[in-house]
């Protein structure tokens, strides 16, 4: 029946994500990424005002992103990073400051992108010919998003404007059926455009949706908590200062990545749902069930390209050959690496054969999953098989 049919899925997603949260050792790499974020702050926040304020009002934005975001932070702290992105000159860098810059700036999302791959079980990044454009987009899209949401949220609660807008015709009965909710639901748009764009895999719209919806009400609720704590904390910031307000910011930035990774979690467990008994129930594979499942995807993309047929998606596959999705893409990733499927391009993720079946031997299969053998044995003492 439907309620005990959804009851069950929705146990199922619990499991499949809270074991994923701990395989995955996202807390480790939230650990990872916060002391990116902090290496990469101002000019990071640098890059979003000059975005920012091509619609005006860039260095405002970056006050309020930082009270979004930092929440209940020291005034001296808080002023000093703004100062410090505000007077952040590009020009006085140079050619090989700027390219320093830029190389950061990509290294830093290739972490991200890193960290989202490993979610869904994506050994490969982007080629370096995909990343810069992609990662542009990235640092473009999300601070648009950011610098609509926040005046927006700014706007909706003041009263003022509030009262002004209420007072123009049809509004009011627009504002009471969830206009006060416009600025979550562009983090729910920002949270979503990262995990469907981001992860080197085909991700599908809805399951970014159901991440992206689940990070931001985990987000704002962390966040109602955070500046409740700080607020708490008063004798902290009596007895250390500044400091109690970089340590607590740490904090909340390290929280911040584990709720975007946890989203990661929920987008991948929600579309891979289907596959749940093989993915928690069904044993890690084995040397020579390895060599079974490499054999079989090179057989499966050999028969498509004979047929015509499209290539094989690495969730197609599992489906077909009833394997984890996981073991699917790691035994694509050792085939890739001996150049004998290659990715498709079209639809992205896929993959087909990289040449001519008559010129791929079976040894030269199993010699790609089983690796190569560079053990120098010494060889044994007689003496010693005698006694």
């Amino acid at each position: 029946p439907f309620p005990l049919a959804w009851l069950r899925s929705m146990v199922q997603l619990s499991i499949v994500i809270s074991e994923g949260f701990v395989r995955d050792q996202l807390l480790l790499r939230a650990h990872s990424l916060t002391y990116l974020t902090l290496f990469a702050l101002v000019p990071l926040l640098a890059i979003i005002v000059s975005a920012v304020d091509i619609f005006g009002g860039g260095p405002e934005i970056v006050g309020q992103l930082f009270d979004q975001f930092a929440g209940v932070t020291d005034p001296e702290v808080r002023d000093n990073i703004i100062g410090l992105v505000s007077n952040f000159n590009f020009g006085a860098l140079g050619a090989a400051g700027g390219g320093i810059l830029i190389g950061t700036t990509i290294w830093g999302i290739g972490n991200v992108e890193k960290a989202l791959n490993a979610v869904w079980g994506v050994a490969d990044q982007r080629t370096w010919s995909r990343r810069v454009p992609d990662y542009l987009a990235v640092m473009l899209v999300a601070p648009l998003l950011l610098g609509i949401a926040i005046p927006l949220r700014a706007a909706l609660e003041s009263e003022t404007f509030v009262q002004q807008v209420l007072n123009l015709p049809g509004i009011a009965q627009v504002y009471a059926t969830g206009l006060q909710y416009a600025p979550i639901l562009l983090f729910v748009l920002a949270f979503s455009f990262l995990y469907w764009f981001l992860p080197n895999t085909n991700v599908k719209f809805r399951s970014a949706m159901i991440g992206g919806t689940v990070s931001a009400l985990l987000f704002t609720l962390a966040q109602l908590g955070y500046v409740t704590f700080v607020a708490a904390s008063a004798r902290y910031h009596a007895v250390l200062g500044p400091m109690a307000s970089v340590g607590l910011f740490l904090v909340w930035v390290y929280f911040s990545w584990s709720i975007v990774l946890f989203g990661a979690e929920v987008a991948y467990a929600s579309q891979t749902l289907g596959l749940y008994r093989r993915e928690v129930q069904g044993a890690p594979a084995g040397p020579a069930a390895r060599e079974s499942i490499g054999l079989a995807i090179d057989l499966q993309c050999a028969l498509a390209f004979r047929d015509g047929a499209e290539p094989w998606q690495p969730d197609g596959l599992s489906d077909s050959l009833n394997v984890p999705l996981r073991t699917v893409r790691d035994v694509l990733g050792a085939l890739e690496d001996a150049k004998i499927v290659r990715a498709a391009g079209d639809p992205p993720g896929s993959v087909q054969i990289a040449r001519p079946m008559e010129q791929i031997r079976v040894a030269e299969v199993l010699q790609a999953l089983r690796g190569t053998r560079e053990a120098n044995l010494a060889a044994p003492d007689i003496c010693l098989l005698y006694t």
